[in-house]
């Protein structure tokens, strides 16, 4: 959007030509330096964009021309040297789209033109390819995805915060292909609750040949990998705090060392974290450090579980049966089953659920051929010697026991790898990851029995 026409209010000729210097390449420039010509201006001629001045020869006459310039439907600026609060809330009560201080004008009219230029774009393309990737009839979450696609320059880390299964990786990644179309750019993605402590760091930093046992090659690390483009950190929350606290540091000053070196990298990337927990709740429990979290929720997504967002079930059911090779179809009954069903893991649970589907090569589908894992559970009995158990020790101990012994049984069969034990036992990596803490595992003692994977 060039050949805008801009208008500067401003009674000092030194501010004039500071403002017009930075707006020259944007459109027409015209400048005023009271508040009756500039008033003329705006009833007479058509205007984009005005910036404008408070204070005209000591007396405070701007906001007169702020309330004009938003009648003749202009975009107004005010660019001005006070600093009061009751100034800002004056002019934004008025009209006002910005405020900018004097001291801040070259680094501040640039965001303002991103600003002007967002408002008054057709954000219809940019909602057509998020609802390509993300079914939801929730406009207000659409908008705030879409927002954040306006300005790939910012250095605003990201928050996406929602249960599992919503579609935090999909939405980080609509991100990442919105600031860079041309996909030039990296995109490197860590769940952080697949490593242990030593892993996840060399995983991030890299390291050198011979750093520690294993190590027969340098490695470059992720935030290396990242340097231009993305981080997508998610399970963020499954950080220790030894490893929040060198994030941090990465974070303040994209400054790092691979392991085993004394020298120091530069990685310029975008952060985007995710996570499937509150992280104000670890905080204030002192699993999460507050610094950190002061660093990364500047801009908190959340993506509301899909029994929040009931009209979405269907939509997705569309999406995803269209995947399917064999085209299946639905009773009424089926789809009142699946609509009214809370989805506990959310649309990664609905996915999983017509896959099955097409696996058994089924094809219309009637309530009777929808099976959730609760109704699996009701076909567990309770023998008679487990319930004495129950009755010796409490119902709480023998749980905490036979949890405690299914995770074992699953870290064996997978060798100590997270992700494959914890689809065997149907709960994400994250939940395994407080299970380790919750009964002291140590991980890293089955991948030795096993080997790598």
């Amino acid at each position: 959007m060039k050949n805008l026409k801009i208008l500067i209010v401003d009674d000092e000729q030194r501010w004039q030509k500071i403002i017009s210097h930075e707006c020259n390449s944007r459109g027409l420039v015209t400048t005023c330096d009271s508040k009756e010509s500039a008033l003329i201006e705006l009833r007479n001629r058509k205007y984009d964009i005005a910036f404008i001045d408070l204070y005209y020869k000591g007396k405070l006459e701007g906001y007169e021309v702020i309330k004009q310039a938003k009648e003749s439907s202009v975009y107004p600026v005010v660019i001005s040297s006070m600093d009061k609060n009751e100034i800002f809330r004056n002019c934004y009560t008025l009209g006002a789209k910005s405020y900018l201080n004097k001291d801040r004008i070259r680094e501040g009219i640039g965001q303002v033109f991103n600003k002007y230029h967002f408002s008054h774009k057709d954000n219809s393309l940019q909602k057509m390819r998020l609802l390509k990737k993300f079914k939801t009839q929730d406009q207000k979450l659409i908008q705030s995805i879409v927002n954040l696609t306006v300005n790939p320059n910012h250095d605003i880390p990201i928050l996406i915060s929602g249960p599992t299964g919503v579609g935090k990786t999909t939405i980080a990644k609509f991100l990442y292909e919105s600031w860079f179309p041309e996909q030039d750019t990296p995109f490197k993605s860590v769940n952080c609750s697949q490593f242990s402590d030593n892993l996840l760091e060399s995983e991030l930093f890299g390291h050198v040949k011979g750093s520690f046992t294993g190590a027969i090659n340098d490695k470059k690390g992720i935030f290396e990998l990242a340097d231009g483009g993305v981080l997508f950190l998610d399970e963020i929350h499954t950080l220790s705090l030894k490893a929040q606290q060198k994030l941090l540091k990465v974070i303040d000053e994209k400054i790092y060392s691979p392991l085993g070196s004394e020298k120091e990298l530069f990685s310029d990337f975008k952060l985007i974290a995710a996570s499937s927990v509150d992280l104000l709740e670890l905080v204030n429990a002192g699993t999460f450090k507050r610094d950190l979290y002061g660093r990364i929720d500047y801009y908190n997504l959340r993506i509301p579980p899909l029994n929040e967002r009931k009209k979405d079930i269907e939509l997705q059911i569309d999406h995803f049966m269209k995947d399917c090779t064999i085209k299946m179809a639905l009773t009424e009954k089926a789809i009142n089953k699946l609509t009214s069903y809370d989805w506990p893991q959310n649309s990664r649970q609905l996915k999983a659920l017509i896959k099955s589907w097409e696996l058994k090569e089924l094809t219309l589908i009637d309530h009777t051929d929808i099976e959730f894992k609760e109704d699996r559970v009701r076909e567990i009995k309770l023998s008679h010697s487990q319930f004495k158990l129950i009755e010796k020790y409490g119902l709480k101990f023998v749980i905490d026991e036979l949890q405690k012994q299914a995770i074992v049984k699953a870290l064996e069969k997978s060798t100590g790898v997270t992700k494959d034990a914890s689809n065997m036992l149907h709960i994400s990596s994250s939940n395994l990851c407080n299970f380790y803490k919750k009964y002291n595992l140590n991980r890293e003692a089955f991948v030795n029995r096993g080997g790598f994977r």
